[in-house]
């Protein structure tokens, strides 16, 4: 492309992001230039993602206001917050945003003044990130971002689903709500209109999407924490238990440190050993984590628990003692 055309592209973009609502006559006379070339340059940006466009109500082109954002000052904690978060928490393997993400940053980076820039790229260099285990979503990234969007437009979607529960491919239209990291993978969470109620579905088993024509009305105070209600971590059951567990000393630091529920109640003994206590959703979950500390836990209470964890840990030893 000829600095020439680079320089009336630039003008062209200007004088639409100006406020004013330009003819395609008013943009040739402007620039100098034929009206089809004004029509040729317009196809262009248009092409290139530049949102410009005829607006019949002014008469005239004009770029969408939210297309190019104001200037911003940030202080220093403020901008290495953004950064570290750019470049080291929003990983490509667990964000489908992240390639979007860090070519913002790296756009709010360059203008950043000298000294602020390299502090960040020097602090960003003593901060490291490892998730856990989680799905690779690179290969949902297109999947991400149809339904995202769907999302934020509030289209009905057609998608072909790889369902593990019905053990068969299900083919759904949904309203899609929210689109929502949980525990190891990305999941859209609305309203299916085949199982007409909300549901969710793992973005790793979407074998298709299609954005319809069909809108829907906003959910009625629809929210993903009354939605999953207590639950361990994603699947209520309808029943809240009150559960009790003793955790041995030589684990009760290692519980006590995390947050592992919205509800959870913990209390050190005498001898170092803890207390945990819960009210959660369902039974499952729990006793699958439950199970993760072997002999170092003993469910006090309810005794479904108890006696379930004990049925799982009798299967272990006879797997075993084959």
């Amino acid at each position: 492309m000829s600095v020439t055309k680079v320089h009336r592209l630039l003008q062209l973009i200007n004088a639409m992001r100006s406020g004013r609502a330009f003819s395609a006559d008013e943009l040739a006379k402007k620039l100098g230039v034929s009206r089809r070339t004004v029509f040729r340059d317009l196809d262009q940006l248009e092409r290139s993602g530049v949102p410009c466009r005829y607006d019949a109500n002014r008469h005239g082109y004009l770029i969408d206001e939210w297309y190019f954002l104001p200037p911003i000052s940030l202080t220093l904690p403020e901008a290495l917050g953004l950064y570290v978060a750019a470049t080291k928490i929003a990983s490509p393997r667990v964000f489908p945003l992240a390639n979007e993400t860090v070519a913002g940053m790296e756009k709010v980076l360059q203008s950043l003044p000298t000294g602020l820039r390299h502090y960040c790229l020097q602090a960003a260099q003593t901060v490291e990130v490892r998730w856990p285990a989680m799905v690779d979503t690179t290969a949902v990234r297109a999947v991400f971002h149809k339904l995202q969007d769907a999302a934020a437009t509030r289209h009905k979607v057609r998608m072909r689903y790889d369902s593990y529960y019905e053990n068969r491919e299900i083919n759904v239209v949904l309203h899609p709500y929210v689109v929502a990291l949980i525990h190891r993978s990305w999941y859209v969470v609305g309203y299916c209109e085949a199982h007409k109620q909300v549901r969710m579905f793992n973005l790793d088993r979407v074998l298709s999407v299609a954005v319809l024509e069909d809108d829907f009305p906003a959910p009625s105070k629809f929210s993903l924490d009354s939605h999953l209600r207590n639950a361990w971590v994603m699947i209520p059951e309808s029943k809240t238990w009150s559960v009790k567990l003793r955790f041995a000393a030589k684990v009760a630091g290692n519980v006590e440190e995390v947050l592992w529920h919205k509800t959870q109640r913990t209390q050190r003994l005498a001898d170092d050993a803890l207390i945990f206590e819960v009210d959660v959703d369902g039974l499952t979950e729990i006793s699958w984590w439950i199970m993760g500390y072997g002999d170092q836990v003993y469910v006090e209470k309810p005794a479904e628990l108890r006696q379930r964890v004990k049925q799982m840990a009798e299967a272990i030893v006879a797997q075993y003692a084959k």
